[in-house]
């Protein structure tokens, strides 16, 4: 009887890193942040990258060199422990933009009458951003980090 269970196991094990191959991946964790159906990879604009997300904070300031990594740290494990919802980190190169921004996902033409983030591979300032799918979360994040 346990012979039959490690061999179920093993395939168990053997189908979830085939899994993980074919998609490029080293953990469920890396998978779940690469294929998130709420976030738009190719957009032009932060709010329409994290449009499934209905609040963003961003860091302009953040520690340099060898002190960002356990800062970060610091941040995630926070989230692990107090946030109930969605959450999820990204560091853009972006530019502060107001009025007619081109949207290179669609090729078409947006007019902004609010400062919004346009992202920019060339030029800028790298932002950390978080975002959440609740707004307790993001209250006491907010409350907490800045």
């Amino acid at each position: 009887m346990r012979f039959i269970q490690r061999i179920k196991a093993y395939f168990r094990l053997k189908k979830s890193r085939d899994f993980l191959k074919k998609h490029r991946c080293l953990s469920y964790k890396q998978y779940k942040l690469q294929y998130d159906d709420d976030v738009i990879k190719y957009a032009t604009l932060v709010s329409h990258f994290y449009h499934g997300y209905p609040y963003t904070c961003y860091f302009e300031k953040v520690p340099d060199g060898e002190l960002l990594m356990p800062w970060l740290e610091k941040m995630d494990e926070w989230c692990h422990v107090n946030c109930s919802g969605k959450v999820r980190h990204d560091i853009h190169r972006v530019i502060r933009e107001k009025g007619l921004i081109h949207n290179q996902y669609d090729d078409t033409m947006l007019w902004s009458d609010i400062e919004d983030f346009s992202m920019n591979d060339v030029g800028g300032s790298d932002l950390l951003f978080y975002a959440f799918k609740s707004e307790k979360d993001y209250t006491w994040f907010k409350l907490r980090w800045q």
